[in-house]
């Protein structure tokens, strides 16, 4: 038996799992990471389930489409049926009131949703914000100067 199928054959058991949903471009193309979460016999089960290229637009809306079409081809459309937790950054493109991805998936299933932000990217953004200003000032070329200097005054 495939392992998708396994898979597939688990989520139908189960009245809830998380999804974990990331986008990115890489070389000029956009891709779509999906996750699955979910507690299964006494553990946490953590399964990448597709990196799925974004043809068209990188929008909520295309990505929805990318992601029903996904998991509805895997799970039968039952996944719809469950409460699902759905772990995303705060983009607008993952979380717009009309079109974000988030609310696609919130509109699709049945029992509800619940939305958690990646605490890794809060963090990130948070860590911009406080060396960005650093950065755009004199601090980063004095430092890189100062590594400049040393590594040029060092015999290799």
């Amino acid at each position: 038996m495939c392992s998708l199928q396994i898979l597939a054959d688990i989520l139908l058991k189960l009245w809830s799992f998380s999804i974990a949903l990331d986008s990115s471009t890489h070389q000029g193309m956009s891709y779509l990471d999906i996750r699955i979460q979910f507690h299964w016999k006494g553990s946490i089960q953590n399964f990448h389930l597709r990196t799925i290229p974004l043809f068209k637009r990188h929008t909520g809306e295309n990505m929805f489409s990318v992601l029903q079409s996904c998991m509805d081809a895997i799970f039968m459309r039952s996944w719809t049926k469950k409460c699902i937790f759905v772990l995303s950054n705060k983009a607008r493109n993952m979380t717009g009131s009309s079109q974000g991805l988030v609310t696609g998936i919130s509109s699709a299933c049945s029992p509800g949703l619940i939305q958690i932000w990646y605490s890794l990217h809060q963090l990130d953004l948070v860590m911009q914000k406080v060396f960005k200003p650093a950065f755009e000032d004199k601090f980063y070329l004095t430092l890189t100067s100062l590594l400049d200097t040393f590594t040029a005054s060092r015999i290799w």
